[in-house]
């Protein structure tokens, strides 16, 4: 009778056991599959937030208007540079300089009519005269051509020749594919078209050009 009971009580601990252990399993499994549910949540709306389809419209429209902005700056730049070529510096003379320029124009006409054979000045059709004026460019731009007027003794001025001028490049020897040296030149043809840009922009664009007219052949072959 005992045995029996032991029997019954040992049966009946396995099923207990069987039966915990089974439910500890499905909370393992319910628990894994909420966590991997959970995560493939996460990882879409990760997806989602770091994937952002872009609209081509918008795309273009703000391409557009980068380019417009540069193309507005570029505007902006040249047509500074083309105020100070005909204008000079923006900024107005000092009260040193307009005393100096008084000072001038007194002695100037206190010595007259020798002064004239320095205050007048003549250029010709096919030049420009750039005139400085205590170091700073004077408005108007360029001078010319014929007769112009500077202050003597504050006033210098340069003469820019605008006509069409030639140089020769010199021989560039290069070694073609067979091995055989050949020689070549060139004749560079150049014209100055805003002589106040040329004259504050270059120190000496004639001899610029002769170095470039080298080295672009140089680059050529």
């Amino acid at each position: 009778m005992s045995g029996d009971k032991l029997r019954v009580g040992k049966s009946y601990l396995a099923s207990q056991s069987s039966l915990s252990l089974s439910q500890v399993l499905e909370q393992r499994e319910e628990s894994s599959t909420c966590s991997s549910s959970s995560s493939g949540c996460s990882s879409e709306s990760d997806g989602d937030s770091e994937y952002t389809p872009s609209d081509p419209e918008e795309d273009k429209v703000q391409k557009e208007d980068k380019c417009n902005k540069q193309m507005k700056q570029l505007c902006e730049d040249i047509k500074d540079k083309l105020e100070f070529a005909e204008n000079g510096s923006l900024e107005g003379p000092s009260v040193v300089a307009l005393l100096l320029s008084l000072i001038s124009l007194l002695l100037v006409m206190a010595t007259l009519p020798l002064s004239l054979y320095m205050c007048i000045k003549v250029v010709q059709e096919y030049e420009r005269a750039v005139i400085f004026r205590l170091g700073r460019l004077v408005r108007g731009g360029a001078k010319g051509p014929g007769i112009f007027f500077i202050l003597p003794c504050i006033d210098t001025y340069k003469k820019v020749d605008l006509r069409t001028m030639s140089f020769d490049v010199p021989p560039q020897e290069i070694l073609s594919r067979d091995s055989v040296t050949v020689t070549v030149d060139a004749v560079v043809y150049y014209r100055v078209s805003n002589p106040t840009m040329a004259t504050n922009n270059v120190e000496d664009y004639s001899h610029s050009t002769h170095l470039l007219g080298a080295t672009t052949l140089r680059n050529v072959l």
